[in-house]
C-alpha cells in the first residue's frame, strides 16, 4: 500500500505503510476513526490515512451497511431473541429507522465517500458510548445518524 506523505518543509514523497503502521491503526482504529470523524484530514499522518482507506474500502462500508440492515430488522421485532445480547436502545433504533435506512443505502453506494461520514457511521455502530448503546445522556441518535448522512454527501462532506 504506497501512502504519500509530506514532512514540514519538504515535498510530498512516497512511502510504504510498514507493519508498525498497520499494528497501530489496528490497535488504535477507534481512536482515529473519531479524528477522521471529527474533521481531521487523511493526509495529516499516515496512521490516519492508512485508517481511512480502510474505512472507504467497499467491503468495510458493505459490513457496516449489513449491520445496520441487522439492526433494523431485529428492531422490528421486538419479542424476538437478540443475540448477540447488546444493550442495545431499541425504540431509538425503530424511531430513527428511516434515517439508519438511509446510511445503509449511501454506505452501498459504488460511488466515492468522505471518509468523515463513514467514520461517523462507524463510531456510531461501533463505540459503546455512542447514543446507540447509552442509557444516560442528552445525545439524540436521529441527530446523530442524520449527521452521518449529511457527512456522507458528496457535496457537503468532503
Amino acid at each position: 500500500m504506497l501512502l504519500v506523505t509530506e514532512r514540514a518543509g519538504a515535498a510530498p514523497s512516497p512511502r510504504r505503510a510498514g507493519l508498525r503502521d498497520r499494528v497501530m491503526v489496528r490497535a488504535r482504529a477507534f481512536v482515529l476513526d473519531a479524528e477522521l470523524a471529527g474533521g481531521t484530514p487523511p493526509e495529516a499522518s499516515t496512521r490516519l490515512a492508512l485508517r481511512a482507506q480502510q474505512l472507504v474500502r467497499e467491503r468495510a462500508r458493505r459490513e457496516m451497511a449489513r449491520g445496520i440492515e441487522r439492526l433494523l430488522a431485529r428492531a422490528a421485532q421486538p419479542g424476538a431473541s437478540r443475540w448477540p445480547p447488546a444493550p442495545v436502545r431499541w425504540e431509538l433504533v425503530r424511531a430513527a429507522a428511516g434515517e439508519f435506512q438511509i446510511l445503509a443505502d449511501l454506505l452501498l453506494s459504488p460511488a466515492p465517500l468522505p471518509v468523515r461520514g463513514v467514520a461517523q457511521a462507524r463510531l456510531l455502530l461501533g463505540d459503546g458510548s455512542s447514543p446507540l448503546y447509552r442509557r444516560t445522556g442528552r445525545d439524540d441518535l436521529s441527530a446523530q445518524v442524520a449527521e452521518a448522512v449529511h457527512a456522507l454527501d458528496p457535496l457537503t462532506g468532503w
